[in-house]
């Protein structure tokens, strides 16, 4: 046992370094693995984060598709509305006097003395287009005629009626005069010319005009 224990001894230089270096080692693979593990966790924790990024960016992505579905529809909306219920003056003229014609015939009554107005609207971008008549009828026959203009599918406005006639005349006659306005995309500058003289003037007109 002795001679063991010197044998040792004689032989220190060779194992106390690889001993040393053992633990070293150890020492070291303890030491990488405790910053791994902590490296891990960063870089879980950054994977996470990058992942709730990009749902995010998916539900902002899927957002702004949505918005802008909206905003195609929307213009489509109103292409259609300034196509098809504006419109223009010599596609709606004919529907424009159908439906005041309708409307007073329904009535029973008979408008005269038709003037016609236009004037640039310069908020909405639109013209508006006036129509004037008067009519004479009992009361319920004005009444069923207004109610028949504010049900027209050509959009008429009634911005005034004025009712006239003779002073200290007894009658169940009321001699009605209506004012209606419609809006219009756009307006040929001849055909304004021919029924109202042009843009701010008035002019007149018969039924069929």
């Amino acid at each position: 046992m002795r001679a063991r224990g010197v044998a040792w001894r004689a032989l220190w230089p060779v194992w106390v370094p690889a001993v040393a270096f053992l633990v070293l080692n150890l020492a070291a693979y303890g030491w990488l693995s405790g910053k791994n593990v902590g490296r891990q966790a960063q870089i879980r924790a950054d994977v996470e984060r990058l992942e709730a990024r990009v749902e995010h960016l998916r539900k902002v992505q899927a957002t702004a598709a949505a918005e802008r579905g909206a905003v195609v529809q929307l213009n489509a909306d109103l292409q259609n509305l300034y196509g098809n219920v504006f419109g223009s003056l010599s596609e709606r003229l004919t529907g424009i006097l159908r439906g005041v014609g309708d409307a007073t015939r329904q009535a029973g009554l008979h408008p005269e003395q038709f003037r016609y107005s236009a004037k640039r609207d310069q908020k909405l971008k639109l013209v508006a287009f006036g129509v004037q008549f008067a009519v004479t009828g009992r009361y319920e026959q004005i009444k069923q005629m207004l109610a028949a203009l504010q049900a027209s599918p050509e959009l008429l406005i009634i911005d005034q009626v004025s009712i006239g006639g003779e002073s200290g005349t007894v009658s169940n006659q009321l001699e009605v005069a209506v004012h209606l306005t419609t809006y219009l995309a756009s307006a040929d500058e001849q055909l304004l010319k021919q029924l109202t003289g042009g843009l701010e003037a008035s002019g007149g007109g018969n039924v069929g005009d």
